[in-house]
C-alpha cells in the first residue's frame, strides 16, 4: 500500500523570523541581500514541495551552520580593513611581533644570553639582599602603630651625663599620671626563665611586660590571646605568651598548646598565646612573656625593680616638647613615687624617640651604608660588563639593522625592536635576581653579627619595599644596558655594511670609544672595591694584633643559675661553688678553674666618687667603675697577667683588690698603685695588694681597655648587678675553665654540676676566644662581603676586557687572520 505524497502548502511561504533577523547580522553588509533572498527562494520552493514544518526546520539549521562562517568572515575582513590602513599593523600585533622575534634571536644565541642574565641576576640580587638588610634595620618604619608618637623614658644624671631606662613599678605608675604629656606608658623588664621542658631544664629568655604592652605595641597574636586589663595581678600572673619561634622548637608547633601548662621557675603557668616570630620587642631574644602589672604588683612573681618604660606622647605634642617636659616634671614624678633624686646626683628623666638610632650605633650604621655603597659599584659594573656584551652583539648585527633600514623600515621600529630584546635580558635577570637575593639572605642572616640582626625590631627577609627596590633597580639596569645597543640600533644605515666589509674596519670611531669607556669604568670601580676591601683588610688585621690582656686559647666561660631552694643564703652558694671548683680540678682536661666573670663583660658596677687615701677629702666626680667578685685562682685561670703585686691570698680577710693597669695609672699617674688605698662613695677603704693587665676586646670602640677593679669573693659591697635574683633563681655564677679540650667544656661543666648538685641549671656555655671574637664580626663580615664584592667586581672587569678584544679580534679578521674556505 502506498503512502500519499504530501500536499503542497497553500498559505503564503514565511521564514522564521528570528533566524532571518540572525542571518541579516550576521551576514557582510555587501552579501546581506544576496544571501538573505536566495536563501528566502530556496525556503519557499521547499515550503511548495513539502510541509510547512519541515521547510522551517529546515531554515533554521541552514542559518545556524552559516553563522559561525558568516561571524568569522565578518570579523577576518575587518582585520583586512584595519591592516589595509596601517600597513604596519596594529600596536599590539608589532608587539607580538617583535617579541617572538626577540625570543628567537635570544634562543638562537644561547650562550650569550645566558651569560648576560646570569651577570644581571647576580649584580640585581646581591643589591636587593644588602638593601633588605639596610632597609630592614635603618630604613624601614618601626612596625608599631604611630611608632612616630612612641618614646622611652631614660634616667638621666645631669652632672654626669649618663643616662639608662631602669625605673621601679612606682615610678611606671606615677608617669602614668602624666596624661598631660603621654597617653600611655608601659614596660618590660629583660629576665631568664628555667624552662623544665621534656629534655630537662635548661634556661630560657623572656620578659616580665605590662599587660596593655602588646595592644601598644599592635602585636596580633598566632594563637590565642595576648595580655589584657586585670592580667599580671594576685592570682592572674601566672599566665605567659610564648613566641612563634618557641612554640615550634619545644612545643612541635601544637595548635592547641594554648591552655597547656609550662612549667617556669619551678611554678605552672598557663600559655594563653602565640605571637609570630616578627615580633620582637624588647629584643629578638625574648621568647616567654610574663604579665606584670605595676599598679597592683603580684606578690608571687619577683620581677626585679629595672623596667624598661616605652610611652606614647600627647597627639599634637612634638617629641622635643614632649623630653623638655618630662625632663622639667622628672624630679616631682620620682618624689611622687617615693623615690627622690639625691642632692649629689641630681636624677631627673627624659623621653627619646623609639627609633633605630637608640639601638644601632654609629659604626654600625657607617657599616652598612659602606656596603651600601659597595653592592652599588657592583651594580654599576655589571651594567657596564651587560652594555659591553650587548653593544658587541649589536655591532655584530648591525648589517642586518641596516638590511632592515634599507628595505623601509622605520628608526623607532628598530629601536622598538631592540629595547624588547635588551627588556626581555634585564626582566629574566630580575626575575632570577630575586631568587639570588632570597638565597643570599638565607645564608647569611645567621652569620650576620649580633649588633646588626638583635637590635633591628623589623625582620630582614624580602617584603614589598625590597621588590620595589628590585623594580627600580631593574629599570636602571635596563636603561643603562640598553642604552648602546639603541645608539648602533639608530645609525644602522647600508653605508655601516660596506664599511663592515671592509678588511680594515673595526667599527665606528663612536662605538670604539664607546667600548673603550665601558672597559675604563668597569676598572675603575673594580679598583674603587679592591682599594675599600684591601683597607677593610688592614684594619682587620690590626683589631687582630690588639692585646686583648689575657690568653683566651682553652679558656672557656659558663654561666650557672643556683635556684631559691636550698641556695638562699650567701654561705650556701659559696659553698656550692667551692665544691664545684673542687669537682671540675680534679677533672681530666682540666687545667684551672675559678669563679668569676670575665672582662670586659660587666655583671657588677660600682658607681659614686673615688677617695684617695693620699689625697683625703679629694673626691673624684662620680664613676661607674667595673668591678669583679673573684675566687684564688682567677687570674691563673682566665690567664690575666699581674704586672706588679701579688694574687688574692687564699685566706685573706682584708679588704684588698686588685685593679687593672689602666685604672692605676688614671688615679696614681706616675707612681706605684701596690700598697695604694680608695674607697669608692662612702665605701670602705680598699687596698691595692696588685696590678692586673687591661682586659680589652678587639674592637674599634674598646682601644684603651677598661678599669677594672677585682674584689675577692663575698669582697663587694654596694654594687649595681646586671643580674637580679627572681622568684626561682637565687644567684647567677659564671664559672672559667682552661682546658685542653675546649670543644668537650659544655659537657664536663654540665657533669660536674650534676654530680654536686642538680637543681643547679647551666645557662649558657661560650668560649672565650669566640666571645672576643665577636667584638669584631661586624668589620669582619664587612670584609668578607667587600671581598667577594671586590673579586666578583674583578672578574667582571677582566671579562669585559676579554670580550672587547675578542670583538676587536673578530671585526680585524680578515685583516689580520685567515678565513676558512
Amino acid at each position: 500500500m502506498k503512502t500519499a505524497a504530501p500536499k503542497p502548502s497553500s498559505r503564503v511561504a514565511r521564514p522564521p523570523r528570528l533566524a532571518r533577523a540572525l542571518l541579516r547580522i550576521a551576514a557582510p553588509p555587501d552579501d546581506r541581500t544576496f544571501l538573505v533572498a536566495d536563501l528566502d527562494d530556496e525556503f519557499t520552493e521547499r515550503h511548495r514541495d513539502q510541509s510547512p514544518r519541515s521547510a522551517r526546520a529546515w531554515y533554521r539549521a541552514q542559518v545556524a551552520r552559516s553563522l559561525g562562517p558568516l561571524i568569522r568572515g565578518r570579523w577576518q575582513s575587518r582585520r583586512r580593513r584595519r591592516a589595509a590602513s596601517s600597513p604596519k599593523g596594529t600596536g599590539v600585533m608589532r608587539l607580538i611581533r617583535d617579541l617572538r622575534f626577540a625570543v628567537r634571536s635570544l634562543t638562537i644565541s644561547r650562550a650569550h644570553t645566558a651569560v648576560a642574565v646570569l651577570t644581571l641576576a647576580a649584580g640585581i640580587g646581591v643589591n636587593v639582599a644588602v638593601f633588605s638588610v639596610l632597609d630592614s634595620v635603618l630604613l624601614r618604619p618601626l612596625p608599631f602603630p604611630e611608632a612616630d608618637r612612641l618614646v622611652r623614658l631614660w634616667n638621666l644624671q645631669l652632672p654626669q651625663g649618663f643616662s639608662y631606662d631602669a625605673f621601679s613599678p612606682a615610678v611606671v605608675s606615677a608617669w602614668r599620671r602624666q596624661t598631660d604629656i603621654v597617653d600611655r606608658v608601659e614596660a618590660t623588664a629583660s629576665a631568664s626563665f628555667v624552662y623544665e621542658g621534656p629534655s630537662g631544664a635548661s634556661m630560657t629568655s623572656g620578659a616580665y611586660a605590662t599587660p596593655e604592652l602588646f595592644s601598644l605595641l599592635g602585636a596580633r597574636p598566632l594563637l590565642g590571646r595576648v595580655f589584657a586589663a586585670g592580667d599580671g595581678r594576685s592570682g592572674s600572673a601566672h599566665r605567659a605568651v610564648v613566641s612563634e619561634t618557641f612554640w615550634r622548637r619545644e612545643l612541635a608547633a601544637d595548635r592547641t598548646a594554648v591552655g597547656r601548662r609550662l612549667r617556669l621557675d619551678g611554678e605552672d603557668f598557663e600559655i594563653v598565646g602565640i605571637v609570630p616570630a616578627a615580633f620582637r620587642f624588647p629584643t629578638e631574644l625574648q621568647e616567654i612573656w610574663v604579665p606584670y602589672d605595676v599598679e597592683q604588683p603580684p606578690a608571687e612573681i619577683n620581677a626585679g625593680a629595672r623596667f624598661s618604660a616605652i610611652a606614647r606622647r600627647r597627639a599634637g605634642l612634638t617629641a622635643a616638647d614632649a623630653a623638655d617636659r618630662v625632663k622639667a616634671r622628672g624630679p616631682g614624678v620620682l618624689i611622687e613615687a617615693g623615690q627622690p633624686p639625691s642632692p649629689q646626683s641630681r636624677g631627673t628623666l627624659t623621653a627619646r624617640a623609639v627609633n633605630v638610632e637608640d639601638s644601632i650605633d654609629a659604626r654600625t650604621t657607617r657599616s652598612l651604608w659602606v656596603l651600601a655603597g659597595a653592592v652599588g659599584f657592583l651594580l654599576l659594573i655589571v651594567c657596564a660588563n651587560v652594555a659591553s656584551l650587548m653593544l658587541s652583539r649589536a655591532l655584530a648585527r648591525v648589517r642586518d639593522l641596516a638590511v632592515r633600514s634599507a628595505l623601509g623600515a622605520a628608526r623607532r621600529d628598530l629601536v622598538r625592536a631592540t629595547l624588547i630584546e635588551q627588556g626581555l635580558i634585564a626582566l629574566t635577570g630580575a626575575v632570577a635576581g630575586a631568587g639570588v637575593a632570597s638565597l643570599i639572605l638565607r645564608a647569611t642572616t645567621a652569620a650576620l653579627p649580633d649588633s646588626i640582626t638583635m637590635r633591628a625590631f623589623n625582620v630582614v627577609d624580602l617584603d614589598t619595599r625590597a621588590l620595589l627596590f628590585l623594580i627600580i633597580a631593574t629599570a636602571t639596569t635596563m636603561l643603562l644596558v640598553c642604552l648602546p645597543p639603541v645608539l648602533i640600533a639608530t645609525k644602522a644605515t647600508v653605508a655601516d655594511i660596506l664599511r663592515h666589509e671592509s678588511r680594515s674596519a673595526t667599527g665606528s670611531a663612536g662605538a670604539r670609544r664607546l667600548r673603550s669607556g665601558l672597559v675604563i669604568v668597569e676598572v675603575a670601580l673594580a679598583l674603587v672595591l679592591l682599594v675599600g676591601a684591601a683597607l677593610m683588610a688592614r684594619s682587620v688585621i690590626k683589631l687582630h694584633q690588639i692585646d686583648i690582656g689575657l690568653d683566651a686559647e682553652g679558656l672557656v666561660t659558663t654561666q650557672i643559675a643556683m635556684p631559691q631552694r636550698g641556695f638562699d643564703t650567701a654561705a650556701a652558694r659559696d659553698l656550692f661553688v667551692d665544691a664545684l671548683l673542687a669537682r671540675l680540678r680534679t677533672t681530666p682536661d682540666v687545667v684551672a678553674a675559678a669563679a668569676g666573670a670575665l672582662p670586659p663583660h660587666k655583671t657588677a658596677i660600682s658607681y659614686g666618687p673615688i677617695e684617695r687615701a693620699v689625697l683625703p677629702g679629694d673626691l673624684s666626680k662620680p664613676v661607674m667603675t667595673p668591678a669583679y667578685e673573684v675566687s684564688p685562682d682567677y687570674f691563673r685561670a682566665a690567664g690575666i697577667r699581674i704586672v706588679d703585686g701579688r694574687d688574692f691570698a687564699l685566706a685573706s680577710t682584708e679588704p684588698a683588690v686588685i685593679v687593672s693597669s689602666g685604672f692605676a695609672a688614671r688615679q696614681w699617674p706616675g707612681q706605684k698603685a701596690v700598697g695604694q688605698r680608695f674607697r669608692v662613695g662612702n665605701g670602705e677603704w680598699l687596698t691595692v695588694v696588685g696590678v692586673a693587665a687591661e682586659v680589652r676586646e678587639m674592637s674599634e670602640d674598646d682601644t684603651t681597655g677598661d678599669t677594672e677593679v677585682y674584689y675577692p669573693r663575698g669582697g663587694l659591697k654596694g654594687a649595681m648587678y646586671a643580674t637580679a635574683a627572681t622568684s626561682q633563681i637565687a644567684a647567677y655564677e659564671t664559672i672559667l675553665i682552661r682546658t685542653s679540650r675546649p670543644e668537650l667544656a659544655a659537657q664536663i661543666v654540665a657533669r660536674a654540676v650534676r654530680e654536686v648538685d642538680a637543681r643547679v641549671v647551666v645557662s649558657r656555655t661560650t668560649l672565650a676566644a669566640h666571645q672576643f671574637a665577636q667584638s669584631i664580626a661586624r668589620p669582619r663580615i664587612v670584609l668578607l662581603l667587600m671581598s667577594v664584592f671586590a673579586a666578583f667586581g674583578l672578574v667582571l672587569a677582566a671579562g669585559g676586557i676579554y670580550g672587547v678584544l675578542s670583538c676587536q679580534v673578530t671585526q680585524r679578521l680578515r685583516e689580520i687572520g685567515l678565513l676558512p674556505a
